[in-house]
């Protein structure tokens, strides 16, 4: 049914809930999972930071990602034979989200209703997932906090 699943998460518990519930839809429909990652690029830390400090910036953030990416193997894909692999874009987290789903074949997408922050938007869902949910060119699961 499903062949390829992306899952976006900001390590947060919500976005570790939906990465299980791809886990067990791959495990079911032998699935493959794209994890990725969207590096938030604010155009105000240029005001604050000279172009050489936001790039030495963006080189620490990605070790980072890559040490949680490695942490939700082990939690989540530890041990499983699943297809997955990780991957980190940079810009508007649901605009990346969109593009990766435009650009690549998917069949899926997974979102939790709330990010890291868990703060509630004027939506019903959070920010970034509400407008995923609007203009995904595939089906969207959305993942509830509760």
């Amino acid at each position: 049914m499903y062949k390829h699943i992306l899952v976006p998460v900001d390590f947060s518990e919500y976005s570790k809930k939906a990465l299980g519930i791809a886990v067990e839809l791959a495990e079911k429909f032998g699935s493959k999972i794209t994890v990725l990652h969207v590096v938030h690029e604010e155009g105000y830390f240029t005001v604050f930071l000279s172009e050489n400090e936001f790039e030495e910036l963006k080189k620490k953030i990605v070790p980072s990602v890559h040490e949680q990416f490695q942490k939700l193997e082990n939690e989540l894909l530890g041990g499983k034979n699943i297809e997955h692999d990780f991957i980190i874009r940079y810009g508007a987290p649901y605009a990346e989200i969109i593009l990766e789903l435009e650009e690549n074949d998917y069949d899926l997408v997974i979102v939790s209703s709330h990010g890291a922050t868990g703060l509630k938007s004027l939506f019903p869902y959070g920010g970034t997932a509400e407008k995923v949910v609007r203009r995904s060119p595939v089906d969207v699961l959305v993942v509830r906090k509760d």
